[in-house]
């Protein structure tokens, strides 16, 4: 094994941390460029083994690879979501700001609800008919 590991320019370390666990390393040189180093605990290493191992990735460098991409996915997805709603809340301040809101109390607050729900039922109702459902 360390053969292949000088053959290929991979230097293969192994440490224990202060709380003891084993942190495995592989730090890659290819054409002078430095790959990363991903330290992976002993139970998420099982994991990506073992589908590995099911033939769900290619490699561990595909499952790491596709997982980060879907991550990063998640973040712009999220940033993007987390924007759109900082733009209602702000166009909802702005129109409260020019008094077009209304004010519900104990007793208007049931009419509040009754609308809701005879909308809610108008909207179920034409959705069940563009799909020729029946409730």
């Amino acid at each position: 094994m360390a053969h292949f590991f000088e053959k290929y320019g991979v230097r293969r370390s192994a440490r224990v941390t202060e709380s003891a666990t084993l942190e495995r390393t592989l730090v890659r040189l290819r054409d002078g460029e430095l790959k990363m180093t991903i330290i992976l605990t002993p139970e998420v290493e099982r994991l990506v083994r073992e589908r590995v191992q099911r033939g769900e990735y290619d490699s561990a460098d595909a499952l790491v690879g596709e997982a980060v991409r879907r991550l990063i996915e998640e973040e712009k997805e999220e940033d993007s979501h987390r924007d759109e709603t900082r733009v209602r809340v702000e166009a909802a301040e702005t129109e409260i700001d020019r008094g077009e809101y209304v004010e519900y109390d104990a007793d208007t607050v049931h009419e509040l609800a009754k609308d809701v729900h005879e909308r809610g039922l108008k909207k179920l109702a034409a959705e069940r008919e563009k799909t020729g459902t029946r409730g």
